[in-house]
C-alpha cells in the first residue's frame, strides 16, 4: 500500500488522494464501501500519468447511476470531475472528461453552435458518453462533429 501512495504522491497533490475513502460520498444514491484509493486528478497530465500506473483502475465522473458494493473496490478509482475545462476552436467545441453534457450543450447554446441540444438534460460526464455510450456519439457525429482525443 505505502508504494502505491508514494507513486500517487509523485503524480499529484495529498489533496487529491483518499485512502480507503467510502463510495457513499461519490455516488448520487449514497452507496457503497470504500475505494482502496480515490484520486481526483488536476489536470490532463495527471490523468495520464495515472493511467499508465500498473494498477486495476475504474474512472468515475460524479457518481449518477453508480452502485458500489458494500465491501467497496479494489485498485484505483479515478474521479474526473476537476477536468472541466470548456473551449471553442472554430466550430468544435472541446471538452475535458469531467464536463457535464448539459453544460456543454449550455455552452454551445451560448456560442450559436447547434446540433448539441439533444444532451441538454442527460446528467452525464463527458467520459462516460464517450465511453459507455459510443454508438450514441458515432451516430451523431456528422452533425456535431465531435472530436474524442485519447489520453497519451
Amino acid at each position: 500500500m505505502e508504494n502505491v501512495l508514494e507513486e500517487l504522491r509523485s503524480i499529484t497533490s495529498d489533496e487529491n488522494i483518499f485512502c480507503n475513502e467510502p463510495m457513499k460520498n461519490h455516488t448520487t444514491f449514497k452507496t457503497g464501501g470504500p475505494a482502496e484509493y480515490l484520486v481526483t486528478p488536476a489536470s490532463k497530465e495527471e490523468l495520464i500519468k495515472l493511467l499508465k500506473l500498473d494498477i486495476s483502475k475504474i474512472i468515475i465522473g460524479n457518481g449518477s447511476n453508480l452502485i458500489v458494493k458494500d465491501s467497496g473496490l479494489r485498485g484505483l478509482v479515478i474521479k474526473t470531475t476537476k477536468l472541466n475545462s470548456l473551449k471553442r476552436e472554430d466550430n468544435l467545441i472541446e471538452a475535458e472528461s469531467g464536463v457535464f453534457l448539459s453544460k456543454i450543450a449550455n455552452y454551445a447554446k451560448e456560442n450559436s453552435l447547434t446540433g448539441f441540444e439533444f444532451a441538454s438534460g442527460i446528467p452525464r460526464y463527458t467520459w462516460r458518453s464517450c465511453f459507455h455510450e459510443c454508438w450514441c456519439l458515432w451516430w451523431r457525429n456528422e452533425r456535431c462533429g465531435y472530436r474524442i482525443g485519447i489520453c497519451g
